[in-house]
């Protein structure tokens, strides 16, 4: 796997944007604008959500996390308390206390 600043490398090369051109101040600012919105993206896509704070949709893939780092993909129950693995009760959503998106919702879905 690519580090950030690998993979915005290629997208820099990939969109003609480099420090060699003649207009060096409007391609640094292209740049770190580019760079910036990246990183917010990769952030974001990386974001822990506390159960405490938002839980999924009922019966919606997601990656859930305990606090020793264990992860699993995992649903929540209809009952909101308990995860499921392969509709075997797992654990409690105590023990599993952060998840995250697998897929992030596109526009108008």
């Amino acid at each position: 796997m690519k580090t950030v600043k690998e993979r915005l490398d290629e997208l820099f090369y990939e969109y003609g944007i480099n420090d060699t051109q003649e207009v060096v101040l409007q391609t640094k600012q292209v740049r770190e604008l580019v760079s910036h919105s990246f990183e917010q993206g990769v952030k974001f896509a990386q974001m822990w959500i506390a159960v405490e704070d938002e839980l999924p949709e009922v019966d919606k893939t997601v990656l859930i996390k305990s606090e020793k780092g264990n992860m699993y993909l995992a649903f929540l129950d209809e009952d909101k308390t308990t995860w499921r693995v392969d509709n075997n009760r797992y654990g409690t959503i105590s023990r599993f206390n952060k998840w995250r998106q697998i897929a992030i919702k596109e526009n108008n879905d």
